[in-house]
């Protein structure tokens, strides 16, 4: 089983950042996710229990990200990092398991989630007798900016030839390996000689002697991110693959589109998250409740509708395109439970104070929950309940929930305020 493995984000990613802005590639954030931290998921899905991180330009930026963020993970510095990448796998080889099988990975690469899984159960075979196995994928005409990507002629179960370069190739490097150490050898061996050493190095040394072999992914979704370009269409193919293939009622369709739109035009403002999307929608439907009581007007009533409606759209697409560690969905899950509610009290209020009364003090119950620490065993049950209820369309539900909103609705809402930003304050 292999349970170690290294990404390199030691380099500078000049082409990424726009213009003025120095931050390291490894924090890009695509899709909502910062770059690093969706690989390290991927890996942690397939079983990696020791991830090694080598850094190197901004490197207290990335470490002190990794410390808050992932402080499971090893780090490295590579102080040579403006030379070539090979110099950075050499530096992660001490923190390494002697001469254990470890995967090999580039921080500026996304794969849907899963791919970790589906790489290794393919590899793990096929490195017998190999020094490295490659994933690649065969489907040339559906890669992104061709002329950047690295090609990959095989023949036979192996890798012959690799480069972005070639001429006659029939598959794509896709930026994910599986190693034996033997590929340390081969790049010690070039940088004794030139003073430094590149990855492909290693990889020609293991095609001389025939002991490069690869996987192929085609079918599965990966995209280098290397510019600007790539990144939007890195988040285009996100969004695209995470279509549902289930039936969908009308309603959810057409929040379905607009939502699409709406994260699309979010996933432009880097440092917005789903936490910060999920605070903001929570807020609007504050307002909007306690200015549809105050004013006394019963039509705002369709617009707290509609930003529910949304609301719930948008977070769960911005979701679907994030690795679904467990922890990242513990932690979104607890936003759910509150948007519910906000949306609820308009019905709840004009048709009984008692029933508003009611949510309100569940809701209150779940924010002691949630500060108190105690919230893994609801959110399970949560997640139970919701699928033993998959028969229920919350989306018509709301539709004829709403016609109960033409009635005047009091200006206590305000109260609300307090106690919603509690569920929305922790980890």
């Amino acid at each position: 089983m292999i349970t170690q493995a290294v990404i390199l984000a030691s380099g500078l990613g000049s082409r990424l950042t726009k213009g003025g802005d120095s931050s390291p590639k490894s924090l890009m954030p695509v899709a909502g996710m910062p770059l690093i931290s969706r690989v390290i998921t991927i890996l942690q899905q397939a079983g990696i229990k020791k991830i090694v991180v080598v850094v190197g330009y901004k490197k207290e930026m990335v470490e002190t990200f990794l410390e808050e963020q992932h402080p499971e993970v090893f780090t490295v510095e590579n102080s040579e990092y403006r030379k070539s990448n090979g110099l950075s796998l050499l530096a992660a080889k001490p923190l390494l398991d002697n001469q254990k099988p470890f995967v090999l990975t580039m921080v500026d690469h996304i794969f849907e989630d899963g791919w970790g899984v589906a790489f290794l159960e393919k590899a793990e075979a096929q490195l017998k007798g190999n020094g490295a196995v490659l994933a690649t994928d065969a489907d040339i005409d559906g890669v992104f900016d061709l002329d950047d990507a690295t090609k990959v002629f095989v023949e036979e179960q192996k890798i012959t030839h690799i480069g972005k370069g070639l001429q006659a190739y029939n598959c794509i490097d896709t930026g994910m390996f599986l190693c034996r150490w033997t590929i340390f050898k081969a790049i010690e061996a070039t940088k004794k000689k030139t003073g430094d050493a590149s990855i492909s190095d290693g990889m020609s040394a293991l095609i001389e002697s025939g002991k490069f072999s690869f996987v192929d992914m085609t079918g599965m979704l990966w995209q280098d991110v290397d510019t600007p370009g790539m990144k939007k269409e890195a988040e285009n193919r996100l969004l695209e693959f995470s279509r549902s293939s289930e039936e969908r009622s009308a309603v959810a369709q057409f929040f379905d589109m607009i939502g699409r739109v709406t994260v699309l035009n979010i996933f432009s403002f880097e440092s917005v998250t789903p936490q910060v999307v999920a605070q903001l929608f929570v807020f609007l439907q504050v307002v909007l409740v306690t200015a549809a009581g105050f004013f006394r007007m019963p039509l705002a009533t369709i617009v707290i509708l509609f930003i529910t409606l949304l609301s719930f759209s948008v977070l769960r697409i911005m979701l679907s395109v994030v690795p679904k560690g467990e922890r990242v969905k513990k932690k979104f899950m607890r936003f759910v439970p509150a948007l519910l509610t906000v949306s609820m009290l308009p019905v709840a209020m004009s048709a009984s104070p008692l029933a508003a009364g009611i949510l309100m003090t569940l809701l209150s119950l779940y924010s002691l929950i949630i500060i108190a620490g105690i919230k893994d065993p609801l959110l399970d049950k949560m997640v139970l309940i919701r699928s033993q209820l998959s028969f229920l369309s919350w989306e018509y539900f709301w539709i004829f929930a709403s016609i109960y909103l033409l009635l005047p609705l009091p200006l206590w809402p305000l109260l609300l305020i307090f106690t919603i930003a509690l569920p929305l304050t922790g980890e």
